[in-house]
């Protein structure tokens, strides 16, 4: 529930902890549930909404802690694979989804509009594992289209 300069979060009527919530989320946002009700992701748009950072939380007893580095992850894949050199932006990351039985999130990472990762504009589609956290696999953009078609924003498509 948005209130005003922030955010309570409540699930099955109960109000849960969400301590340091305004260091993670900062206006526009997306979230997005798991199918299991027991995680979330939010692609924090960290305030001008040109980019994302995607951050994975997880419901633990009456409150919630956030999943690290998964952002990071999905930028070193995308850095490693286009090869891009160190000074380079690291990727916008967006979460697009969730596997049936909300153990993997669908995202892609997607070069930066100033001082780009490859070319700007690009992107590759990622399966990350939660539970170990790990990539469990990097698509070109093909086959992002391919595979994630309807999830990904129409200008993707």
């Amino acid at each position: 529930v948005e209130e005003g300069k922030g955010y309570t979060l409540i699930v099955n009527g109960r109000t849960v902890a969400w301590p340091n919530y305004a260091k993670h989320v900062v206006l526009p946002i997306e979230f997005s549930w798991s199918p299991n009700s027991d995680a979330f992701f939010v692609n924090d748009g960290e305030g001008s909404g040109m980019n994302s950072v995607l951050r994975v939380f997880r419901l633990q007893d009456a409150s919630v802690a956030e999943v690290p580095d998964l952002n990071n992850l999905v930028a070193a894949a995308f850095r490693n694979d286009v090869g891009c050199p160190v000074a380079a932006a690291n990727p916008t990351v967006r979460g697009i989804g969730w596997s049936k039985e909300g153990t993997q999130i669908f995202a892609f990472a997607q070069a930066t509009v100033e001082n780009p990762c490859g070319t700007q504009g690009s992107f590759h589609g990622v399966v990350l594992n939660l539970g170990p956290e790990s990539i469990g696999r990097l698509y070109s953009e093909r086959e992002t289209r391919r595979l994630f078609g309807n999830l990904l924003p129409h200008n993707m498509r």
